[in-house]
């Protein structure tokens, strides 16, 4: 656990030493390497994908760590649309979108993950849109007791409503903001 905590410190520190486009810098790959290691080993795979990037972004020519995150981010990639089919056959179409847009957002260029995601999409039920209920809604027409009514009040608006909508049969309802 300390050593992790040394590898990260580290890998921070040299993250902060270059503000904008990283200089590479072998060292501080290499410990950002070890640091993604240790996070596959906790089984913390997007702590390890973060640090293989910075691993690769410190040492562009590397291939030991572009193989790794190839290798990495395909198993991320079979993880979440192992996922999305799971939660399918559940019938859980919310999460099945979640997964496999997750796995979009590791492969964009994956047709498989984006036919998937559209299909679990269709599976959604459609929510009425409020435009949609507004489109679909009538007028409403009051049926009020005939007649002509005096008042003589002292109150506040929402009594003198309350008291108006009452004489003609009808019952008045505020929103919560209404003074």
């Amino acid at each position: 656990m300390r050593l992790l905590s040394i590898v990260l410190m580290a890998v921070c520190l040299a993250a902060a030493q270059s503000a904008s486009a990283p200089q590479p810098d072998p060292k501080a790959a290499a410990l950002a390497y070890r640091a993604s290691q240790e996070y596959e080993r906790k089984n913390d795979l997007m702590g390890a994908l973060a640090s293989l990037q910075q691993a690769l972004e410190l040492a562009p020519g590397n291939l030991q760590y572009a193989n790794a995150l190839g290798q990495l981010k395909q198993r991320l990639l079979q993880q979440h649309m192992e996922s999305g089919r799971q939660a399918l056959t559940r019938a859980d179409a919310a999460e099945a979108i979640a997964q496999f847009q997750a796995a979009l957002n590791i492969d964009p260029g994956s047709q498989d993950a984006r036919q998937q995601l559209v299909a679990a999409q269709a599976r959604m039920p459609h929510v009425e849109t409020p435009l949609e209920r507004v489109a679909a809604s009538t007028e409403i027409e009051l049926q009020t007791r005939p007649g002509a009514a005096n008042f003589h009040f002292s109150g506040d608006s929402r009594q003198l409503l309350e008291q108006v909508a009452s004489s003609f049969g009808v019952s008045a309802s505020f929103d919560d903001n209404f003074r």
